[in-house]
């Protein structure tokens, strides 16, 4: 019986003035959003490529009224075949659980899920998780600043998964991986996966400039 797995995109649609408020608070709302419609394009991309027969990709929107607009962004990306939903709950983990807990519900074997600001990500970083769930049950791709830019399960995740998780925060990372491990799940060495920077702030926004990661091509927008 083949496994089948699901990536999952976590997005805001790209919108002038909406999202990347921290970052916009230092650079200014043009060049914040002339960032996100770059690097959630990109994202969009990297997830889109991990499709084959036996892998499925997802745009979890974070506003529910945006699925009509998120798919037209999608094919202005030339980009068809992927399904787009809201994320559903009040905090970040009650979404992440919700997604995840609904993708084995529906029989996936293999869900990550993946945020859309983190201009480095590849499908290669991507498919490497998926290899990685086939040892253990859970994965996390670790930010510089101590949280996760995705998180992958081979199992349902235990209620506890996010409990207590200070989100935003140098530990968001450490908490997941511990209640994880508390909850009787193997997790992927911390090392097992590139540690990569997510742009927030504007000092994020000047090293990116620095190291000259530039997007793709791709600049849908709506």
């Amino acid at each position: 019986m083949v496994e089948l797995a699901l990536v999952i995109l976590y997005a805001r649609l790209p919108r002038l003035g909406v999202g990347k408020r921290r970052l916009a608070a230092g650079v200014g709302d043009a060049t914040a959003h002339a960032f996100y419609v770059r690097c959630a394009a990109d994202a969009a991309v990297a997830v889109a490529g991990c499709a084959d027969e036996h892998t499925c990709w997802a745009v979890h929107l974070s506003e529910e009224e945006d699925l009509v607009d998120a798919q037209r962004w999608l094919l202005s990306l030339g980009m068809g075949g992927g399904e787009c939903a809201p994320q559903v709950g009040a905090s970040l983990g009650e979404r992440l659980h919700r997604s995840v807990s609904a993708a084995f519900e529906r029989n996936f074997r293999r869900v990550l899920v993946c945020g859309s600001d983190i201009p480095a990500l590849t499908t290669e970083t991507l498919r490497s998780a998926l290899s990685l769930l086939c040892r253990y049950d859970c994965v996390l791709g670790p930010a510089h600043d101590g949280g996760f830019y995705l998180i992958g399960l081979s199992r349902p995740p235990p209620a506890a998964l996010f409990s207590g998780v200070p989100w935003s925060t140098s530990k968001a990372q450490a908490t997941v991986r511990a209640n994880a491990e508390a909850s009787g799940m193997s997790v992927a060495p911390a090392a097992a996966l590139p540690v990569l920077r997510d742009v927030d702030t504007a000092d994020d926004y000047e090293w990116w400039k620095s190291q000259k990661l530039r997007p793709s091509s791709f600049a849908g927008t709506i």
